[in-house]
């Protein structure tokens, strides 16, 4: 467990909080003479299972968190890193005593994000975890239920968590509220099981709640496959309060594991088939994703947007980059002409895609066109919550002729 939650710390700052509340509620709950003893396992459980990147930002920036510096004046100095652009840092808690603003930019972001039935999601958990809060004869329950509360909680003070102009990341950034949503419906078939009430109503209540959320094209395929997820589980619980031989539950866990294998195998075939075929990003480059969506093992530069997964390509086989200068422990962009090009000749890259908010050219896209050799694939002007943008793609040669001083004026 404790190793557990150095994975989950040195993965995602979020979820500190969260680790450390689990840490002190199982040191809380041992034996006192063993305290200590469990201390000393979570400690090096965080250590062995987070530190690596602690240790590497040391290593690279010299600070172990470079997004927080400061000094203690002739002791010690910690760099920081540039400050975030592209969602600041303003949290959920920010918006919360502005009820107008909420109903106007926050929940609006909550159905495309998480559901169309995202109230129920959010319903269920918020159920679970106060009935774990209120089962004293239940303590493990109500540990796992306070520790969803610290979970919400800290989401709730996460920077970024509703952060970008009127909490347009909001929406991007529920992925930090997952973690208490999935502690509080956990608890909710737990609450059930201990009322008598059959697990097996929670699960299919569940599933169906999954299948109904999806999106699932109503035609007969799909309806039939949600149909058979449904049966399928109902049997399973019923064969489950019954005693089976060896061999007949031997015969269930193979034919289990091949509708297993052959639906995740189809599922998969659909999604790799289209993975990036319409994004929607928030940043408008989408097309300049979609010029370059059967691209496979490049190398690709971008500049002036963040958004960029969808250049990863079909596959996952692209490296995408932002040529940049390393001062101290920052990365700035290059400011010039000389020094873009420069960077893309270093960096040996075969695509350069640059972006812009505004209808001008961008200044790295002026400076790529005097690359020699360089190629425009695709250039657009965009429009996205009323604001131009203007995205421009590039084929570089694998070798220039021309270096960087003669190329630019």
């Amino acid at each position: 467990m404790a190793l557990a939650g150095g994975l989950a710390v040195g993965t995602r700052l979020d979820l500190w909080p969260a680790v450390v509340a689990l840490a002190l509620i199982v040191t809380v709950a041992m034996l006192r003479e063993s305290r200590l003893a469990t201390s000393g396992q979570w400690v090096v459980g965080i250590i062995v299972g987070g530190g690596y990147w602690y240790a590497r930002n040391l290593a690279q920036a010299g600070n172990p968190v470079p997004w927080v510096g400061g000094s203690i004046a002739g002791v010690l100095t910690l760099p920081s890193t540039t400050p975030p652009v592209d969602c600041g840092t303003t949290t959920v808690a920010h918006y919360l005593p502005h009820p107008a603003f909420l109903a106007a930019h926050i929940l609006p972001q909550l159905d495309p994000f998480l559901g169309r039935l995202w109230w129920i999601v959010v319903g269920l958990a918020a159920l679970g975890t106060v009935a774990g809060l209120l089962s004293r004869s239940a303590p493990r329950e109500r540990a796992l239920a306070l520790l969803a509360l610290v979970t919400f909680a800290a989401y709730l003070l996460t920077p970024a968590s509703a952060g970008g102009t009127n909490a347009s990341c909001f929406g991007y950034n529920t992925r930090f509220l997952v973690p208490a949503l999935m502690l509080g419906m956990v608890l909710v078939p737990l609450w059930l099981a201990r009322r008598r009430v059959y697990p097996a109503v929670a699960v299919l209540g569940s599933a169906l709640l999954i299948a109904i959320d999806a999106h699932i094209p109503l035609t007969l395929a799909p309806l039939l496959a949600s149909a058979l997820v449904a049966l399928c589980l109902g049997a399973l619980f019923s064969l489950g309060r019954r005693r089976l031989s060896p061999t007949a539950l031997a015969s269930l866990t193979i034919l289990l594991g091949v509708i297993a294998i052959a639906g995740g195998w189809e599922v998969q075939r659909v999604y790799l088939r289209g993975r990036y075929a319409q994004p929607r990003l928030q940043q408008p480059v989408d097309g300049a994703a979609l010029v370059l969506r059967h691209v496979s093992g490049a190398r690709i530069a971008v500049s002036g947007f963040f958004e960029t997964y969808p250049l990863d390509g079909v596959a996952i086989s692209n490296q995408v980059s932002v040529p940049a200068r390393r001062i101290a422990a920052r990365f700035r962009p290059d400011t010039s002409c000389r020094t873009w090009l420069a960077a893309l000749s270093r960096g040996h890259y075969q695509y350069a895609v640059t972006a812009e908010q505004g209808s001008g050219l961008p200044p790295a896209a002026a400076w790529t066109r005097r690359f020699p050799g360089a190629l425009l694939l695709g250039a657009a002007t965009t429009t996205r919550a009323s604001k131009p943008w203007r995205w421009e793609v590039f084929a570089l040669p694998r070798r220039s002729s021309i270096g960087p001083a003669a190329a630019c004026p």
